[in-house]
């Protein structure tokens, strides 16, 4: 019996897929609704969709990603964080 549960868990196992690694370019989204939004301003990622490169250089509390909803960009955008972000709805 010990032999047959063992068999049965070693199928199980090797049918198991591996899941791949996240490439570093992709961008952080929470839902189509919410992305995600790069601050750090020592970064090339500053403003744009949040990568990991958001957190290149790495500048502690300083380097965070925000989250922008789909409401926050209803027009008008009276703000400049809207102006500059609001594009990722359109």
């Amino acid at each position: 019996m010990k032999f047959i549960c063992l068999l049965i868990s070693l199928v199980f196992l090797s049918c198991a897929e591996e899941i791949e690694s996240q490439d570093s370019e992709e961008i952080f989204y929470k839902s189509l609704d919410q992305v995600e939004i790069c601050h750090n301003p020592e970064s090339s990622n500053h403003k744009q969709a949040c990568t990991s490169k958001c957190f290149e250089p790495n500048m502690g509390n300083y380097s965070f990603c925000w989250t922008l909803t789909r409401e926050d960009c209803f027009l008008p955008h009276p703000y400049e964080w809207q102006r500059e972000s609001c594009h990722f709805f359109d």
